[in-house]
């Protein structure tokens, strides 16, 4: 159908039939387009327009020449189509792209926050949307540019859902790719982070923790001077979903050798992340003490740890039912146990009662987790004997500890070995536990084989 022709000129009027007898509602209007919506080329008497059958957007023929069946449209014949929709169609994607980047590109905020929504739930919950094909169409779109302007211009719901949708795309590698062409998105992201509202700070800081999660990245935050920016939100929120985000930007930044840990520590941040450990929000808890635990790999950090009175909210999370939340847990007191007056503070606060169950929960399986479990319980060992040899006493992990003596893998078997030789002589049940779980042979046997640590 050719630009004056009265098909076009039904795709113009909502909800009138065209030649071919298809629904045109949602189409472009002919007399407001001027330009191809996929190459941007002007129309003229020459370069004539058409339209897609399946976006309902107004391109020129060189990108136009290609048929396709279209779903939900009341014809069997294929029909004119893009070529992004026809490379969509041949894929069966379920959103239209072209759709709704125009709908992106209007002026209505209800119809760009619907389509930031719809993308961006397709990419959060749809691997295929990182198909090179799919990326391509994005980059023809030329999606990051407008995706820029609307971080920068529009109403702070509609910048909210922007930055969802960002924060989604982010997590592919194909996309942190093309949207590192479009220099000033990072930008117009972080001043989102600095001054929006609160849910658009939430989405902003969510597509940052996306982007953090690569070297490259992070790399791009640190020359922009988020780091900054970051610290100050972490220092100044209460709005547990903005602590959670900052707290995976700043774990994501922490994982390079640089000095980002030791700006947090001299900012007081260890004490701000400390506090989040009291939050009932599960997945605060865990991005906090994933935080807390990086941070603790530094001697200054676990001062101030401790300072913090952290061992208090720690200890009952060691024993956490979310899996996810106690191997947190465990990396932090593993931190936390190496320094003397931490372990101190954590063996006051009864944590190795949580550490010992630990030894006899199904979920710790991997021999990390197993490794971790009875590197702390021996180090509250050596700051208390008695209180760990109660804790150990009280959940009946003897006979657990003497199986482990067996262990294939050294540093269980060793660690295994020392707990047994140091908790069970001077308590009585412990030592029935060891005599009666023939731990006393297995003992006997490490001494003749000239194991060390007997």
């Amino acid at each position: 159908s050719r630009g004056g022709g009265a098909a076009e000129a039904a795709g113009g009027g909502g909800g009138k039939k065209g030649a071919a007898g298809k629904q045109t509602e949602g189409w472009a209007k002919d007399d407001e387009v001027t330009q191809c919506f996929l190459t941007g080329v002007k129309f003229t008497l020459v370069q004539r327009k058409h339209h897609c059958r399946y976006c309902g957007q107004i391109v020129c023929a060189d990108v136009s020449k290609k048929t396709a069946k279209v779903p939900g449209r009341g014809v069997s014949e294929a029909v004119r189509v893009c070529d992004v929709c026809y490379e969509q169609l041949e894929r069966g994607d379920p959103v239209c792209i072209a759709k709704q980047v125009a709908k992106l590109r209007s002026e209505s905020e209800t119809a760009r926050q619907q389509a930031a929504k719809e993308l961006a739930n397709w990419a959060s919950m749809d691997p295929q949307f990182a198909d090179k094909g799919i990326v391509h169409a994005f980059e023809a779109l030329r999606a990051p540019e407008l995706l820029t302007e609307l971080l920068q211009t529009a109403t702070p719901d509609t910048q909210a859902g922007v930055a969802k949708l960002l924060s989604a795309m982010l997590g592919y590698d194909e996309y942190r790719e093309l949207l590192h062409e479009e220099r000033e998105l990072l930008d117009a992201i972080l001043a989102l982070v600095r001054s929006g509202g609160t849910e658009s700070k939430v989405s902003a800081m969510s597509a940052l923790a996306s982007l953090t999660a690569s070297k490259s990245g992070r790399s791009e935050v640190r020359r922009a001077k988020g780091l900054v920016i970051v610290l100050d939100v972490l220092l100044n929120t209460s709005h547990e979903p903005l602590q959670e985000a900052t707290c995976l930007v700043l774990a994501n930044l922490c994982e390079d050798p640089t000095g980002d840990w030791k700006q947090l520590q001299q900012n007081g941040a260890v004490f701000s992340v400390a506090h989040m450990l009291g939050s009932a929000s599960a997945s605060l808890q865990e991005a906090a003490l994933t935080l807390l635990a990086m941070l603790c790999s530094h001697k200054e950090c676990r001062e101030q740890a401790a300072d913090s009175g952290v061992a208090t909210s720690l200890t009952p999370l060691l024993g956490s039912t979310k899996p996810d939340v106690q191997r947190a847990a465990l990396a932090l007191a593993q931190q936390l146990c190496a320094f003397g007056r931490a372990a101190d503070a954590l063996l006051e606060a009864g944590a190795a009662s949580p550490l010992a169950a630990m030894l006899l929960s199904p979920g710790t399986g991997s021999s990390e987790v197993v490794a971790a479990v009875l590197e702390c319980l021996s180090r509250l060992a050596d700051s208390g004997l008695t209180q760990a040899q109660r804790a150990v006493r009280n959940v009946g992990a003897v006979p657990h500890l003497i199986q482990l003596m067996s262990h294939q893998d050294g540093r269980i078997s060793r660690f295994a070995t020392s707990l047994v030789s140091s908790l069970c002589p001077g308590d009585v049940q412990n030592a029935e536990q060891l005599f009666e779980s023939g731990g006393l042979v297995l003992l006997s046997e490490q001494l003749d084989s000239g194991a060390r640590d007997c």
